[in-house]
């Protein structure tokens, strides 16, 4: 069997130019840090083969030698008792590398539940997994492999754990992290999990068996490998050693030699705060390195991203059926089907496609959507890259204001449906130390363009003209970390809010401390707010604080009203109301002008509609009293608030935990960033709240959003130390001067009455 790698010729070519090229990821146009001289091999191989659309192929034997340069995981995966820690152990000694078993990371929460009968939930699972992540990510980094013997039942389990890899693309499955599934049948693992049962050395009961055999999903395009879990432990063992390991033994003496020397002269790098990330770029799938596995060579290799996959599949499957059972027909219905196909382009002979066809281009103006004109011109819209998508039809797209997409076809045919996009980052630094705290806000973007973030101790200023990135304070342990920044409506000013209940105000312009806020809470400050010269700060203790900084006995008001940390502060534009999450599923909204200094503010509406921490806040920039807010992961909506009679306008069930929420200052639109499990940021369409776009490439929950002074793009903090930059709303239009009326003939003068 052959295994070869393709790439397009022009990066041979730019691997071949740029001697300065040492990583793996570069060879695939993402350049990130990584694995040392392993892109020669490539240049040097003589062995290569060309289709018609210029891409080279590589045998197994290159691919490798990069490969083994970067050490390997290995996922024993399976339900439980089919022998992960059995095989794992094995595995483990006969490559002699280090073996982890999951059930270790385990917290003791997990296995009383587990040893109960009860089954964990994505919420128990995803933080044991992100554990394992990061040990495997360790071994990797350090060139080791490591044998990992984990249930990893569904495909976003294992998508966490191929993030282990540095340069893995999320959704592309190309990693150095490999996965064996033990497949065995519901008999006989229910015969071990007795057994197992009887010697008492597990908590995991074999009631749980077929909660687990449900969970398990299994997708062909993984590429994970399925051993029969009945067959001989020695034999398996074998099987996964010969399929991953034993082919590193073919490479020659200078080869090892090389490696050696590569490996020893490679030194460790510590992470820089805010510095470029660069495999956050997502390749199209005219540019991704695709893994090919054939029986023999095939100068001849279609390509795939001009393929009709639709047409293809109906004419292997439905087109056969009337040729195989032809039916009685008559002349009027035969002259339809020809018509029909011929409208429909179906009377190609090919399925393959060898060369792409040209873009069919966009329409500048589109059509109207009830098809009759309209005598006001339609405003034109911001342009979302799409992907093309597989259709039997060559459709125009175009995005229609109700949240529908336009599908307009050459034949005249049209069609409305709702397409949600895709959008990559388009820039990625990395934030080493980020606290994964859902209740914490450390990030904000200030009306100077200077984006602050709170990593932890330190909080760091990167400046979005330049790019230029620098260190304001570092606090002390006994004080640290930061739970919480919140920039001046100047811009220049910034409050700190710190784990030991204080507030230092710092003036990023000559990096000076003006003065700390004491006394406001009894444990850490975790939300704020600016309402001009007003610092609103709220804390674990659940009390709300307005701090007028100008004057030396800084408390003026007091809100007391929620019963555990306050993580969610929002004042509105006209800055007369306050709104307030709360662990305690609480929403306050308070208004200004009832507050006191001498008695606690009662709040003007109590909102207990969340079934979960509110921490995601958001006032509405053209309706002042509309607020929006967002439940954390036991109620996953958005719901939204009229602020003046506490009415609730509309709920949405996101599917997920809401981090945090923004509105688009030029269009009807809403941005969500969530957690568990999807990690992803939503693009919606208000009010219809129709998805309009999702943005993938966290790979973990999204806690943090800011926004622009432009309102254009959006940065997002996750708990996988990276902060991503979206240009999600696009650039808002300038708003064109009226024209001058034209003077009245001999206006200058006086009129005679």
């Amino acid at each position: 069997m052959l295994y070869a790698l393709s790439v397009p010729t022009q990066t041979l070519y730019q691997v071949h130019d740029a001697a300065s090229i040492k990583s793996r990821k570069q060879f695939e146009l993402s350049y990130p840090r990584g694995f040392t001289d392993c892109i020669q091999p490539f240049v040097c191989q003589a062995n290569m083969a060309a289709d018609s659309e210029g891409c080279c192929y590589w045998s197994l034997f290159s691919f490798l030698s990069f490969v083994a340069d970067s050490g390997m995981g290995v996922v024993i995966m399976g339900v439980s008792g089919a022998g992960k820690s059995t095989i794992g152990e094995m595995l483990a000694k006969a490559v002699n590398c280090s073996f982890l078993d999951a059930d270790d990371f385990h917290p003791q929460s997990n296995k009383e539940k587990m040893h109960k009968g009860i089954p964990l939930s994505d919420e128990d699972r995803i933080p044991w997994l992100n554990l394992l992540r990061d040990a495997l990510r360790a071994s990797l980094v350090s060139r080791k492999t490591m044998i990992l013997g984990c249930s990893a039942l569904q495909k976003q389990y294992r998508e966490i754990l191929r993030s282990a890899d540095p340069n893995y693309v999320p959704g592309s499955y190309f990693s150095v992290m490999k996965f064996v599934l033990l497949d065995a049948g519901a008999e006989v693992l229910a015969a071990r999990l007795e057994k197992r049962a009887g010697e008492g050395n597990h908590f995991m009961p074999a009631k749980l068996l077929q909660s687990q055999i449900d969970l398990l999903q299994i997708d062909e395009s993984e590429g994970i490998v399925k051993v029969d879990a009945t067959i001989s432990p020695l034999v398996i063992v074998d099987t996964i050693k010969a399929l991953f390991f034993d082919i590193y033994s073919h490479r020659g003496t200078s080869d090892e030699s090389e490696g050696s020397t590569n490996s020893s002269a490679v030194k460790t790098r510590t992470r820089c705060p805010l510095q470029d990330q660069l495999l956050q770029r997502k390749i199209s799938r005219d540019n991704v390195c695709n893994i090919v596995v054939a029986t023999y060579l095939d100068r001849f290799i279609p390509n795939r991203s001009a393929m009709d996959f639709d047409y293809a599949h109906y004419m292997l499957t439905e087109g056969r059926k009337g040729k195989e059972n032809p039916a009685v027909s008559s002349p009027s219905r035969e002259a339809y089907r020809k018509q029909l196909a011929e409208t429909f382009n179906m009377n190609r002979t090919r399925i393959l496609a060898f060369k792409n066809k040209p873009p069919t281009p966009v329409e500048a103006i589109p059509h109207d959507f009830s098809g009759v004109q309209q005598s006001k011109p339609t405003k034109a819209r911001r342009y979302i890259p799409q992907p093309q998508a597989n259709m039997c039809l060559s459709y125009i797209k175009i995005e229609h204001p109700m949240g529908l997409t336009r599908l307009e076809s050459g034949h005249g045919i049209v069609a409305f449906a709702i397409v949600v996009l895709n959008i990559t980052s388009e820039r990625t630094l990395d934030a080493p130390d980020l606290l994964d705290d859902y209740y914490l806000n450390l990030l904000d973007w200030g009306s100077s363009n200077v984006l602050a973030i709170a990593l932890g101790s330190t909080v760091y200023l990167w400046d979005a003209t330049d790019g230029a990135t620098s260190e304001l304070v570092t606090v002390d342990d006994e004080n640290g970390p930061v739970t919480s920044v919140k920039w001046a409506p100047d811009g220049k000013h910034i409050a700190i809010g710190l784990n030991n209940s204080d507030v230092q105000l710092w003036d990023s312009t000559s990096n000076k401390q003006l003065r700390n806020l004491r006394g406001c809470h009894q444990s850490r400050v975790g939300s704020m707010d600016w309402n001009n010269h007003i610092l609103t700060t709220g804390g674990m203790d659940g009390q709300i604080v307005n701090n007028d900084v100008r004057i030396r006995s800084h408390i003026v008001e007091t809100y007391r009203g929620h019963h555990q940390e306050v993580c969610g502060l929002k004042w509105s534009a006209s800055g007369q109301q306050l709104a307030s999450g709360g662990n305690d599923n609480l929403l306050h909204i308070w208004d200004r002008s009832t507050a006191s200094s001498n008695s606690p503010t009662q709040w003007l509406h109590r909102l207990e509609d969340h079934t979960a921490a509110v921490k995601a806040l958001a006032w509405c920039p053209f309706q002042g009293n509309l607020l929006a807010s967002g439940g954390g992961g036991g109620d996953r909506c958005i719901k939204f608030w009229n602020t003046h009679t506490g009415a609730c306008l509309n709920s949405v069930d996101t599917g997920s935990q809401v981090c945090s929420l923004l509105w688009n200052k030029n269009e009807r639109e809403l941005l969500s960033s969530h957690g568990f499990t999807q990690n992803q940021l939503t693009l919606w369409k208000y009010p219809s709240m129709v998805k309009i776009a999702e943005l993938t490439g966290h790979t973990s929950r999204v806690l943090f959003m800011a926004q622009s002074p432009d309102g254009c793009t959006v940065a997002s903090a996750a708990g996988d130390e990276t902060l991503r930059f979206w240009n999600v709303f696009g650039t808002p239009e300038v708003a064109k001067p009226a024209p001058k009326a034209n003077p009245e003939p001999f206006a200058h003068l006086n009129r005679i009455r």
